[in-house]
């Protein structure tokens, strides 16, 4: 279980002690608890150095069966799936992107109708209803969502004709695909090409068994791709340098 894994878990409880409170912190990562309709937003520093945005579900501590969604500064979305009353290795589930480039902190806001979620890339805005809770859209993408939380369908959400570059690490059960060395992952570009790889060149694991990125900057990740995924178009990696 990876501490990105742990936040979404217990996120709640983190809303709840969170509630009215709104704090400036030197890294610019500003904390605070939102609610609108279907969703409570909270923005905090984790403490390891990368802010974090948590939707969650008003209910979930109560309902124990729903989708929520993490995103990061480091380009993370995660979709995180709670199956129920049951340990965190088999009852969540966890489908892991990566949107590029990577040059702002997740942010959100809201009227009486949507939550808008900016992800770390200023090319990237999830839109979620807040009455139903669907993830309506994304900023240059298409979005099919699953209703149904289950094991057997991926996290539920799917992404297509994205226009941006992003990564897709798939989906697990009980932990953050990243951790995964051997799992074949894949990088694919505004015009549809992917460029399929191991996690292990990508992510490394750390002593405490959570992963992270050997390319923590876009100007790294440029470079390896360049020499490792030369059909790529890395438009998005070039301008945010």
């Amino acid at each position: 279980m990876t501490k990105k894994m742990v936040l979404l878990a217990f996120a709640f409880m983190g809303f709840q002690s969170a509630q009215g409170q709104s704090t400036d912190l030197s890294s610019g990562c500003s904390e605070y608890y939102r609610k609108s309709g279907y969703y409570d937003y909270y923005r905090q520093d984790a403490g390891f150095g990368i802010c974090y945005l948590n939707i969650n579900p008003s209910e979930a501590h109560e309902e124990l069966v729903y989708r929520s969604y993490l995103l990061a500064q480091d380009g993370l979305f995660m979709v995180f799936n709670s199956y129920g009353d049951g340990p965190i290795s088999s009852f969540t589930g966890a489908r892991v992107f990566y949107f590029f480039p990577r040059n702002q902190l997740p942010n959100a806001e809201h009227s009486t109708t949507v939550v808008k979620a900016q992800s770390a890339s200023s090319k990237v805005q999830f839109s979620f209803d807040a009455a139903s809770g669907k993830l309506m859209s994304l900023t240059g993408g298409t979005v099919k969502e699953d209703k149904q939380v289950s094991r057997n369908n991926q996290g539920g959400i799917e992404f297509s004709n994205v226009q941006h570059l992003y990564l897709d690490l798939g989906f697990a059960v009980g932990h953050d695909p990243t951790t995964e060395m051997d799992r074949v992952v894949f990088f694919q570009d505004e015009n549809q090409v992917q460029c399929k790889l191991k996690v292990r060149e990508i992510f490394q694991i750390q002593a405490d068994g959570d992963s992270t990125w050997i390319y923590p900057n876009d100007s790294s990740l440029k470079k390896f791709l360049q020499t490792r995924c030369p059909e790529l178009s890395l438009l998005s990696l070039s301008k945010s340098e």
